[in-house]
């Protein structure tokens, strides 16, 4: 319920899921800044549904983040134009919000109700995640996928929708990270997986988890007339499948552009605790998954596959 002597934040993101966490996380900064509560709604991103159906809140967020279901708001958009009611069917709004519309967040602003609904990534994401834990159904989903795979793979992303990448030529400027390896690869497109297969299949052990792939250019997070629980499965498997690997490429689509899903797993596999524990795949501090590694002789975990010009070439990050 809307508390009239508190103040809100309505983060309603657009985009992918690495742009869902990092517009999350923008907005909790502000909201902590200035002493507002968090209500989620992921309906208007790729998620198309509530995120705490697959996350939980840990407790140190407990009340500062809240769920549009726990506050017993409605709220949808028509021609961008957003519109939202309380549980009494009270307008939500001072004023008229608009989806891609940035407020100042170096003002701390009079409504009681503020929204940020924009897309947009970057690295923050991980941070928003950090502060969620799996629900335990979806927890027991993606070790039933993943633990299979074992601990000592390689894993490569390729996006080729609505980004470009010319995976021809940097899976071969990967290759000396994965021939002779077990090698998952996982991509929005079944043209890039069939090629890898077709090409490489019996120079290595290739696995892959991606069942949302297609054929005719559409990313999944814009797709309509989708199953949309099987679609968040299949992503978040993919995702953390790409994270629980030994090590991760990140291949950059053309222009030098990375992907946003292969930077989000990026960082989680630099936190992520391991598949087989009651605690699988939740994020802690950097220090405890980079000693692990360490022990095991893998001082580099995660690399590039930066596109320059017409050429790929393959090297250890710190991104």
């Amino acid at each position: 319920m809307t508390d009239p002597s508190s103040r809100y934040l309505l983060a309603r993101p657009l985009g992918g899921f690495n742009d869902l966490m990092c517009q999350l996380e923008l907005a909790w900064r502000y909201a902590r800044r200035f002493g507002r509560t968090l209500v989620v709604d992921a309906k208007g991103s790729g998620l198309r549904d509530d995120l705490f159906r697959y996350y939980l809140l840990r407790d140190d967020f407990a009340g500062r983040i809240r769920s549009l279901s726990e506050m017993g708001w409605t709220v949808s958009a028509t021609d961008g134009l957003i519109a939202g009611v309380d549980a009494n069917g009270q307008s939500l709004f001072e004023r008229a919000w608009r989806e891609k519309h940035v407020f100042d967040h170096m003002t701390d602003h009079p409504d009681q109700v503020l929204v940020h609904a924009t897309p947009g990534g970057g690295d923050l994401g991980v941070h928003f995640l950090e502060k969620l834990s799996l629900q335990d159904w979806v927890r027991d989903h993606l070790r039933d996928s993943i633990a299979p795979l074992g601990t000592r793979y390689t894993s490569i992303h390729i996006r080729n929708t609505d980004m470009q990448t010319d995976y021809v030529t940097a899976f071969r400027a990967a290759a000396g990270r994965f021939l002779n390896r077990t090698v998952l690869v996982c991509s929005d497109d079944s043209n890039a997986i069939q090629y890898f297969r077709e090409t490489y299949g019996d120079r290595c052990d290739f696995r892959t988890t991606s069942s949302l792939r297609n054929t005719d250019g559409t990313a999944i997070h814009t797709r309509e007339n989708r199953d949309v629980l099987q679609t968040n499965l299949g992503l978040l498997t993919d995702l953390y499948a790409l994270a629980s690997a030994a090590r991760i490429c990140m291949v950059d689509t053309q222009g030098t552009k990375r992907s946003g899903f292969a930077v989000l797993a990026a960082h989680i596999l630099r936190r992520i605790a391991p598949v087989g524990g009651a605690d699988a795949f939740d994020l802690g501090p950097r220090g405890p998954a980079y000693f692990r590694a360490l022990s095991r002789g893998r001082l580099f975990r995660v690399y590039r596959v930066r596109n320059v010009g017409s050429r790929y070439f393959c090297h250890p990050t710190y991104e």
